[in-house]
């Protein structure tokens, strides 16, 4: 299995105030699956998609240590 992600944050992020309507980020990912028998594919499969996000809000990670 093969695998790309990328990642972005827009440069309008960082614009005061504006940043947080006009913000966010843009991802996409690609996955390559390869089935091999006896040194020979006999199968594969491929998928890949993005999304984006608008604002820059960010939450707190919850620490669930006991």
């Amino acid at each position: 299995m093969w695998m790309y992600a990328e990642s972005t944050i827009k440069g309008e992020s960082f614009i005061p105030y504006a940043g947080a309507f006009m913000g966010g980020s843009r991802s996409k990912m690609k996955v390559l699956t390869v089935n091999l028998a006896d040194n020979k594919v006999t199968n594969f499969s491929y998928s890949g998609g993005g999304s984006e996000t608008r604002g820059t809000t960010q939450g707190t990670p919850k620490n669930n240590e006991s």
